[in-house]
C-alpha cells in the first residue's frame, strides 16, 4: 500500500510499507463491514485484504476498528506492531523475560526494564561489533542476509571472550597446550552454542 493511497480499479498497489524489504507491488482491497459477536453490540470495522501478486504468500485480511483509517495506515500500524512483538519474543527466548522467579511485584517491576535495557544495549553494541570487525556466521545449509539477535549475542560474547578484556595472564606464556587458531575456532563455536 503506498502512502499516497492511489487506488486502481481492483484496489491499491505498492509494496514499500507492507513488505519492508521487497520492492514489488502488493495488491490490497479495503472495505468496511460490521463485526458482530453474541452478547456485544455490532461494531463497524475497516478491513484490508492483501494479496501477493507473485503468489508466494497466502491471501491475508487485516482489521481495524477505526473505519476512517487509510489502508496504508492500517498496514503500517501492523508492521510497527510486528517489530514490537518480535522484540518481546526475542526478550523471552534469549534473556528470560517471562521466567523471572521473583515473588514480589516490585522485584518484577525492577527486572523487566533492566532486561529491556539489556536488549537495547546488546543491539547497539552488536551493531558496532558486527559492522566493523566480526565475520558473519552462516551455517553450511543456508546463507544469512542479515544478523539476528542470537548473532548479536554471539558477537558480544566473541568480543568479550576473544579480546583481552578479561585476561589477567601475561600474553607470552612459555607453554601452549593448543594452537591459537584451534582456540579461536573453539571460542566461536561456544559463542554461538550457548
Amino acid at each position: 500500500i503506498s502512502t499516497s493511497g492511489a487506488t486502481t480499479g481492483s484496489g491499491t498497489r505498492s509494496g514499500s510499507i507492507w513488505s519492508c524489504r521487497r520492492t514489488n507491488g502488493t495488491g490490497a482491497r479495503p472495505d468496511t463491514a460490521i463485526w458482530y459477536r453474541p452478547g456485544t453490540p455490532p461494531k463497524a470495522i475497516r478491513w484490508v485484504l492483501v494479496r501477493d501478486p507473485d503468489g508466494e504468500r497466502e491471501l491475508q485480511a487485516f482489521f481495524c476498528t477505526d473505519i476512517d483509517m487509510d489502508p496504508a495506515e492500517i498496514l503500517a500500524t501492523l508492521v510497527r506492531r510486528w517489530q514490537v512483538e518480535v522484540t518481546f519474543q526475542e526478550l523471552r527466548a534469549h534473556l528470560g523475560l517471562e521466567t523471572q522467579r521473583q515473588r514480589s511485584d516490585a522485584a518484577i517491576a525492577r527486572t523487566t526494564p533492566v532486561l529491556c535495557g539489556l536488549y537495547s544495549l546488546v543491539c547497539l553494541w552488536a551493531e558496532e561489533v558486527l559492522t566493523t570487525n566480526h565475520p558473519s556466521y552462516a551455517a553450511a545449509w543456508y546463507e544469512k542476509t542479515s544478523f539476528t539477535f542470537s548473532d548479536a549475542i554471539a558477537a558480544i560474547r566473541c568480543e568479550l571472550w576473544l579480546g583481552n578484556n578479561l585476561s589477567r595472564s601475561p600474553p607470552h606464556r612459555e607453554s601452549r597446550i593448543m594452537q591459537p587458531d584451534k582456540i579461536k575456532r573453539m571460542h566461536y563455536t561456544l559463542c554461538f552454542a550457548t
